[in-house]
């Protein structure tokens, strides 16, 4: 089943004294929220959703500058890059 969550995020106005709330509805799958609510010991989706925001932009920023994004194991072994779409357009 899916619902709207609303994501509670924020819109900077051009003008850097000048922040306004900014809210939009995603549509996402209940056992997928709560799955990731449990994982991250969340209570509110709003702040899963944030965090997902966050992990995007440092993404964005580190492709913006030529990086790559990978994860490894503790020993640095066993690497694998990520592939995301999103992150193949950024400019």
């Amino acid at each position: 089943m899916l619902n709207g969550w609303v994501l509670d995020t924020l819109c900077i106005h051009p003008s850097p004294k000048i922040i306004r709330p900014f809210t939009t509805e995603v549509a996402l799958d209940d056992e997928f929220i709560d799955s990731l609510k449990m994982r991250l010991n969340e209570a509110r989706a709003t702040d899963v959703a944030k965090d997902a925001l966050t992990l995007l932009n440092w993404a964005v920023s580190e492709v913006k500058e030529g990086r790559v994004i990978l994860s490894a194991d503790k020993n640095l072994n066993d690497m694998h890059r990520l592939a995301m779409p999103a992150l193949d357009r950024v400019k």
